[in-house]
């Protein structure tokens, strides 16, 4: 069990954090003639910011869930991942995952709009496979998407870190990681390779569309740059540039469609990291909850059993299970993660949640804010 030392006040902040948090719906496009069909349950495609545990744990503090695992069980479905593996040493190395649990959520942590994340592999069906194949997988099940299922897609952050992962460009992440900023040449190419990710999620969405989807709703990413892995003024303005165009790049691919809703997560991320006080949260951009700088993750021995729990924090550490490689930044299972505590969960399942219209029990307090929600112009 991961240990989170923040954990009780994280629990207890979580109402009021939910309660306090909702985005608005600004509905420039064409409305459908009928009115829409009642949400009553959930597909998930992402990468670790939604994976269920399909590698045994889940990127949060453990044994807390994910945003779209709290979801699933408003919806009284199965909360679990669709495939698992039999060992997580065989993740990133091209190999297949293994059928069951079976649950609608089939986002896994690594995953890339559309290619293989991988430097060994490039076979599609390999842990983690993209949003790309996971939207094929569920219509090989399936068929089609039913009227009353709502489909999330957060997709795209493992895309743009890419090449600060070592093992993709050595020279380019040793660089950013002294401060060095790659040359006007290395950033149009990069610039590229983001933009064809983003059309690649672009061309996802359709599919899901043209599959039958109703209340399909796609995140944009908030700025990595508030991750604690990037350490260097440089480090942080390559990723921060490269989010802008990957958000630029989706927004302008996608198709406009009155049943395509975007949800505009870095305004939901800033608007909780300026207002941290007033949703009970001690710490945010670019703190790291482990107790040594660079852990990917940290646990009870790490830590001490006795430490005693402070404010809640954004970043946390989170369980005992081996971290996804770093370029899956938020990966929620590491310290460097973004949301990454249960009462953060929370607060994006509340955003979610009213964001498409489905109704949960939890106590409203009013008029609540509009921080970017918005439909396409038809």
């Amino acid at each position: 069990m991961g240990f989170n030392r923040f954990g009780t006040a994280a629990m207890s902040a979580a109402a009021v954090v939910a309660s306090a948090i909702c985005l608005a719906v600004a509905p420039v496009a064409a409305e459908p003639s009928d009115p829409p069909t009642p949400i009553t349950s959930a597909v998930f495609f992402g990468d670790s910011l939604t994976d269920a545990g399909t590698y045994g744990f889940r990127f949060t503090t453990n044994p807390g869930m994910t945003w779209a695992q709290h979801i699933a069980a408003d919806f009284t479905q199965s909360p679990d991942p669709n495939e698992h593996v039999a060992s997580y040493d065989d993740v990133y190395q091209g190999k297949p995952g293994i059928s069951g649990p079976g649950g609608l959520n089939y986002a896994e942590g690594g995953a890339r709009a559309s290619k293989p994340y991988s430097t060994v592999s490039q076979n599609p069906n390999g842990t983690p496979i993209s949003a790309q194949v996971q939207v094929e997988r569920y219509l090989a099940q399936h068929g089609t998407f039913k009227p009353d299922q709502l489909v999330t897609l957060y997709i795209g952050t493992n895309d743009v870190a890419l090449n600060y992962d070592p093992r993709f460009d050595a020279s380019l992440a040793q660089g950013l990681r002294d401060n060095q900023m790659p040359s006007a040449q290395v950033m149009a190419a990069e610039r590229k390779r983001v933009q064809d990710a983003a059309s690649a999620e672009a061309r996802t969405a359709e599919e899901i569309l043209a599959s039958g989807a109703q209340h399909l709703l796609v995140f944009k990413l908030f700025d990595l740059s508030y991750l604690p892995w990037f350490e260097s003024t440089a480090a942080r303005d390559y990723v921060r540039e490269l989010t802008s165009v990957y958000n630029d790049q989706l927004v302008a691919r996608l198709p406009k469609d009155p049943h395509l809703t975007i949800l505009d997560t870095a305004a939901f991320v800033d608007d909780l990291l300026a207002n941290a006080d007033k949703y009970g949260f001690a710490h945010g951009a670019g703190e790291d909850a482990c107790l040594e700088l660079g852990q990917d993750y940290c646990n009870l021995q790490m830590h001490g059993r006795n430490r005693t729990p402070t404010a809640p924090t954004f970043s946390l550490p989170a369980s005992t299970s081996p971290p996804t490689p770093m370029n899956s930044w938020p990966t929620m299972s590491g310290s460097r993660s973004l949301p990454a505590s249960p009462a953060a969960e929370v607060v994006v399942l509340e955003t979610c949640s009213r964001q498409a219209g489905a109704q949960r029990n939890v106590p409203r307090t009013g008029q609540c804010c509009s921080v970017g929600v918005a439909r396409l112009d038809s």
